[in-house]
């Protein structure tokens, strides 16, 4: 992460998608051959691979079993 963390599968982040100008906050998870992450938007869940997130930063947030307040999957735009 931006902080030199290192972020494992289960970790909550936040980074922002530039080509849709907004913020994500989601968990880290593997899928399909790919780590990235699970975020919503609205009711819709997406995946998306790190691959997808050109020129984007992450930062760290906790993870999903220590941080429970904090595992809201959500994007704020």
């Amino acid at each position: 992460d931006i902080n030199k963390e290192m972020i494992f599968e289960n970790d909550i982040i936040e980074t922002n998608m530039f080509y849709a100008n907004m913020r994500v906050i989601g968990v880290c998870d593997f899928r399909n051959g790919s780590f990235g992450v699970i975020w919503k938007r609205g009711e819709v869940e997406t995946f998306t691979p790190f691959s997808a997130f050109a020129n984007s930063e992450f930062k760290l947030l906790g993870n999903i079993f220590d941080n429970k307040e904090t595992n809201k999957d959500e994007e704020k735009e």
